[in-house]
């Protein structure tokens, strides 16, 4: 595969491991871009994914999410569900595309392991608008993955201490690189996962630079406390226009593209017409909705 270059764009990857980060700081020492764990397998949503998500967001850092996936726990369409469920209820996707942490082959033939990669790459590219891209090591790709994966899914290699990664399976090329798991920032306290993009933080803006635009959207009307509001659909998510939040009287401020700032967390909306729509669990605590789109406290 290519060498790094001193002009990649930096980042780093974490997870509940690393507690408490300083965001602020993160920014601050040259790491343009950071990807967060969701999710592993079907029934654990990392404890620390809601708030590094935000406060990275918050920071002005890029930011992806991953699945760590275990395959031989559930099916595809049960973890990709599950991702995407844990995501948008943090307020959605952001730039950088979805990634599928693959490390473990659950005992799948590699046929199978194949096919269970491809349905939850497909299910989670319906979900987020954007192709997702699969994590992994040399000595894990080579034996178990399938060389036909590398011709439709973009690599995020780890291959560490090393000048340039080791082709794996199929792929010869990475977009994103992860060079070292025992690495030092500002802002993490102990070791952290660097990163590089293939190409400068202008490549990495003008490939990733904003979340992923809804391509399909049905129009309708929603009561929210037996008020009429302006709603959209975007795949199985209810966006409501942001003023339902003054009949709630719930707390919030704008702050642009999309991004209103809901109770102190930033949720991210869709920019329809002009208007900013949220996702409707995001309007206030403990919303409910009824058949009829009636939604209450």
């Amino acid at each position: 595969m290519q060498s790094g270059n001193p002009t990649d764009a930096q980042g780093i990857d974490v997870s509940e491991d690393q507690g408490n980060i300083n965001w602020t700081q993160v920014a601050q020492s040259n790491i343009s871009f950071v990807f967060i764990k969701a999710t592993e397998g079907s029934n654990i949503v990392d404890s620390m994914f809601s708030k590094n998500f935000s406060a990275a967001k918050s920071a002005g850092l890029l930011c992806g999410a991953y699945c760590y996936a275990r395959p031989g726990q559930s099916s595809a369409a049960t973890q990709a569900s599950y991702f995407v469920n844990a995501v948008k209820s943090n307020g959605g996707f952001g730039e950088l595309p979805p990634v599928l942490d693959m490390e473990d082959n659950g005992g799948l033939d590699n046929a199978s392991l194949a096919t269970w990669i491809e349905d939850w790459m497909n299910q989670v590219e319906s979900a987020a608008g954007r192709k997702p891209i699969l994590y992994t090591y040399p000595y894990f790709a080579d034996p178990y993955l399938q060389p036909t994966l590398a011709s439709s899914i973009p690599l995020w290699i780890a291959n560490y201490d090393v000048s340039q990664p080791a082709n794996a399976a199929g792929w010869t090329s990475w977009t994103f690189w992860q060079y070292s798991d025992t690495g030092s920032i500002p802002g993490v306290t102990g070791n952290v996962d660097l990163d590089v993009y293939s190409g400068t933080l202008t490549d990495l803006e003008n490939a990733y630079g904003s979340s992923p635009a809804p391509t399909a959207y049905t129009q309708f009307n929603v009561f929210v406390l037996d008020h009429p509001y302006s709603a959209i659909a975007v795949g199985d998510v209810t966006y409501v226009l942001w003023t339902a939040l003054d009949t709630l009287g719930t707390s919030h401020f704008y702050k642009g593209t999309g991004v209103m700032n809901i109770n102190g967390k930033d949720v991210q909306g869709v920019v329809y017409q002009g208007n900013t729509y949220l996702p409707w669990y995001s309007l206030a605590s403990g919303i409910k909705a009824e058949k009829l789109w009636n939604f209450y406290m």
